[in-house]
């Protein structure tokens, strides 16, 4: 049996791309360097791309146009990595066709719909009207056709609590999520008579493999950092992170104010990155204030290891991976999270209410307490779940799961 990997790639800046490849190493670990002898990885690449990078090589990756029958033989497994960015449109496009052996469907983002309904008016990868009502029916039925037309009138919130899931559900012999929040979604919000695939839960891969990265020492007189990391966008509560961390400042003696720092480590467009700064600057810490943009994996590591507390919240949040705070945890950052969804069951400094005015008394309480510690030198406290839910198994376990159930 070949394993299909149906997946962006790096470079391609999408926090998926990056998973691919901790999940082949993941991989290569458990089942040994052989295994890479039954991969196969598809991306949107052109014939320059230098294949993914693994601890046993680099693997070459397929051109998406290749992808079908004549590419693919009795006995493979294709697995397919669903998010809701447009570096997946192929992805979605290829199974609203069809592939011609057993999917798994990975879902990183339960709610697809918003990017269905993108490719499907636009008609891209194929998609069309059609598709955009499949993505639904198993879920709605007869009422998709209606939410369809009052899609747009819907709150934001609201719009973050429509999976969209159909293309995926309707072909895939099995489903793997990141959390039992996403299972029971999956599990519950369908109509009667629609049967879903069975749902296992896959704990993210190891961000750097078996062996995090060492974390250096500080170096003396590095200021005390926050940070957000990953794609800026208004669900991570950028703003009311802006708002305590310039309280947060406001309470410190004025000499002291210059040896903390606020960075947000990550792609952003110009428009919010002006928004941002603005408000920063009205605020008063446009001083004291970062924004990296887009860096890289090494960029990325070794910002993440200046931070003396990461910020991962959510609101509204649709279920999805973080893959930024796995990687906090495998580096031992203290992180604080929203007491929200799948959040709830990641081990955490603290999980934070999702009302705006809690949530900002108690960010600025974490980020306080947390000064306080840096100052004396005392280490974080030891993370907690908020949920108790069983902790998930590994990838490599789970996908082997299927492949027994499908063998």
């Amino acid at each position: 049996m070949r394993l299909h990997l149906i997946s962006p790639v790096p470079p391609a800046p999408t926090g998926t791309a990056d998973y691919l490849r901790q999940l082949v190493d993941e991989l290569i670990t458990a089942r040994g360097p052989d295994v890479v002898s039954r991969l196969v990885l598809w991306d949107e690449v052109g014939p320059d791309h230098p294949g993914l990078m693994t601890r046993a090589g680099p693997l070459p990756v397929q051109p998406a146009d290749g992808l079908g029958a004549r590419a693919m033989a009795p006995g493979d497994l294709a697995v397919v990595f669903l998010a809701a960015n447009m570096f997946h449109g192929w992805i979605w496009g290829a199974l609203a066709r069809g592939l011609p052996v057993p999917v798994i469907a990975v879902i990183h983002d339960l709610s697809a719909y918003p990017l269905i309904r993108r490719l499907s008016r636009a008609g891209l990868h194929g998609l069309g009207p059609a598709d955009e009502q499949a993505a639904l029916m198993e879920e709605h039925g007869a009422g998709a056709a209606r939410l369809i037309a009052g899609f747009d009138a819907l709150p934001q919130t609201a719009r973050y609590f429509v999976l969209g899931l159909g293309l995926a559900t309707r072909q895939a012999s099995g489903l793997i999520v990141h959390s039992h929040y996403a299972k029971l979604r999956l599990e519950t919000e369908r109509i009667a008579g629609k049967p879903l695939p069975p749902v296992r839960v896959a704990r993210h891969p190891a961000p750097f493999g078996a062996v995090p990265p060492h974390v250096p020492e500080r170096e003396a007189g590095a200021p005390f950092t926050v940070g957000s990391v990953g794609f800026f966008n208004p669900t991570k509560r950028n703003d009311v992170l802006i708002d305590a961390f310039a309280a947060f400042l406001r309470g410190l003696p004025a000499a002291e104010r210059s040896a903390a720092r606020l960075v947000f480590v990550g792609a952003i467009d110009e428009d919010q990155r002006g928004a941002a700064t603005a408000h920063a600057t009205a605020a008063g810490i446009g001083d004291r204030v970062t924004f990296t943009g887009y860096v890289d994996e090494d960029a990325l590591t070794a910002w993440q290891q200046r931070l003396d507390l990461q910020v991962n919240l959510r609101f509204p949040s649709c279920g999805e991976t973080s893959g930024t705070l796995a990687r906090a945890q495998a580096l031992g950052i203290p992180v604080v999270v929203s007491d929200f969804a799948a959040f709830r069951e990641e081990a955490a400094l603290a999980h934070l209410p999702v009302d705006p005015p809690e949530e900002f008394e108690a960010l600025l309480a974490v980020i306080r307490a947390r000064h306080a510690d840096w100052r004396e030198g005392r280490p974080a406290p030891v993370p907690r779940r908020a949920s108790t839910v069983p902790e998930p198994g590994s990838f490599d376990a789970v996908l082997a799961a299927f492949e027994r159930d499908l063998s």
